[in-house]
């Protein structure tokens, strides 16, 4: 062999060699090398702040905003599982919300909350003024919303049997301005009502934060058109008739039970204008120690109008009277359409304070006191039939001025071992006070005149006292074997006392037991008119 080509091998060998030591040299530095550290942040829900033992769905602002048409606060809640809001139209004041044990007339069952400020009117149990008070968020204002399914945590009332919506409001870190302007309209057709219901709404955030202090300030404006909420209907004779005022222009159909009606017309085309204000400071009293002030205004002005599908062989509208229809005699009633007519304003304030701390440490505590006033609510309805309603007449007013309740929340949390830690402990202590305070009067002039005689009052009050325990923490120390037939090592129990009338126990990896304590209320009595 030449010494060139023996050169030649020997370079290549050594080539190689260095090469492949290169790639030991590299390997060996990257396993020496210490890992990358990826640190995700996010914001903890509810349930895992307070370690409940409930199944919670979340959602975020940024969420929210990238796929949630938001108009109203409760349209944040649209996507969420097992929860319904009845929602009939842009602005609707009276949008409880469903789950899959309530239905929407039981607007108790479930807790609405806001910054921890109870946003449910538990005045009632229905649909109508027992709905929840959303206008008194701000869609803007929102930061996420937490929905816990089921009664299974002892800081809740037993009215959350439902679910528990908690939403969580944002304070700014730096000067922030923003304005929206949002449209809206539905095409509606149904019998013979046809016709574009807009809706439009103009809302506006302002905030800073200087130091220890911040606040933050929004207003939302909204006009909004109905499609109807109601149809006047009259059930068929049993037998033909040719007496009445011979009247064209109704719908045969069927009701819910199968019984033949005819639909004679339109109510509740609601016209609303609203106007909501809200106003939050916060101070920092120490770093981990926060004391904050909630403010809110909410005014409504509504007018429902309706429309009768019903005409005489002028063409004049029909409302009321003995009619025929198709060879039926029918009696429709002056209330048949005034009821549907009406006219209502409404001014509610809402007051909070709150001192919280979040040291995340052993011990943290806060205290939440909120009070909600019904500065003005009054409904207004003829008790004559249009088309002389159109124009005034006598009427009713239906006041509920007055209504009104308070809350007050104190409560501990003992983490011996950290947020992180097996074993917690939480106890507090909770007051609330409701005022119901309705009240009819008649009126001469039903669209502006004063209160006369009253006619009907339904008024109350009810307290409750209440205390509340959890508890959370490991059968058994983590160096411990199990015996035979125990449960594995480190398993959590949760042990709950709460004010509610129910049990459950579940034998999981997870054991819940709230226990009931007793409540004191007074429920209030209707009173006679006059008292």
């Amino acid at each position: 062999m030449s010494r060139t080509k023996l050169r030649a091998g020997l370079l290549t060998g050594a080539s190689i060699m260095a090469a492949v030591a290169a790639g030991t040299a590299k390997a060996q530095s990257d396993t020496d090398r210490a890992p990358e550290q990826v640190v995700i942040t996010a914001a903890r829900s509810i349930s895992e702040q307070y370690q409940l033992p409930t199944t919670t769905e979340s959602v975020t602002i940024d969420q929210i905003m990238q796929s949630v048409n938001v108009v109203n606060t409760e349209d944040a809640l649209k996507y969420l599982p097992s929860i319904l809001v009845r929602k009939r139209h842009i602005g609707d004041t009276q949008a409880p919300i469903s789950t899959r044990t309530s239905g929407v007339g039981a607007s108790a069952r479930s807790l609405i909350y806001a910054d921890g400020v109870l946003l449910s009117a538990l005045i009632g149990n229905n649909n109508s003024f027992a709905s929840p008070r959303w206008g008194m968020v701000a869609p803007d204002d929102i930061a996420r919303i937490d929905v816990l399914y089921g009664p299974f945590a002892a800081q809740y009332p037993g009215n959350s049997i439902g679910a528990v919506v908690e939403i969580a409001t944002r304070m700014p870190d730096q000067f922030t301005a923003s304005a929206h302007a949002r449209v809206a309209w539905q095409d509606f057709e149904q019998y013979s009502t046809r016709g574009i219901y807009p809706a439009y709404e103009l809302s506006a955030r302002i905030g800073d934060r200087l130091r220890r202090f911040s606040w933050r300030a929004s207003v939302n404006h909204l006009h909004a058109r109905s499609h109807p909420l109601a149809y006047v209907t009259a059930t068929r004779p049993a037998s033909t008739s040719s007496a009445g005022l011979a009247v064209t222009g109704a719908f045969d159909d069927l009701n819910r039970s199968g019984a033949a009606i005819a639909v004679l017309g339109a109510g509740g085309l609601e016209h609303q204008v609203q106007d909501t204000l809200t106003f939050k400071a916060a101070y920092d009293i120490a770093p981990a120690v926060q004391l904050s002030y909630t403010a809110g205004l909410f005014l409504n002005d509504d007018k429902a109008g309706v429309q009768s599908y019903l005409s005489d062989a002028a063409g004049n509208p029909v409302y009321s009277g003995s009619l025929n229809i198709g060879g039926y005699n029918y009696s429709v009633g002056t209330a048949a359409f005034a009821n549907n007519l009406y006219r209502l304003q409404e001014t509610h304030w809402m007051h909070s304070a709150s001192v919280k701390s979040s040291t995340q440490g052993p011990w943290d505590w806060e205290i939440v006191g909120s009070l909600y006033d019904y500065g003005e609510s009054k409904q207004r309805i003829p008790s004559v039939a249009p088309p002389t309603a159109f124009g005034g007449g006598t009427g009713s007013i239906t006041d509920m001025g007055g209504t009104g309740w308070y809350t007050f929340d104190a409560r501990m949390f003992w983490r011996p071992q950290g947020m992180e830690g097996a074993n917690q402990l939480s106890f507090g202590a909770h007051i609330d006070r409701y005022t119901l305070a309705n009240e009819r009067h008649a009126t001469t002039e039903w669209m502006s005149g004063s209160a006369g005689a009253l006619l009907t009052a339904a008024k109350g009050k009810t307290e409750t006292y209440a205390l509340g325990c959890r508890t959370c923490g490991g059968l058994l120390p983590a160096s411990s074997s199990p015996r035979a037939g125990a449960m594995s090592s480190g398993a959590p129990m949760t042990a709950s006392i709460s004010p509610r009338r129910h049990r459950f126990r579940s034998c999981s990896p997870r054991w819940i037991r709230p226990t009931s304590l007793p409540r004191r209320r007074w429920p209030g009595r209707p009173q006679a008119p006059g008292h």
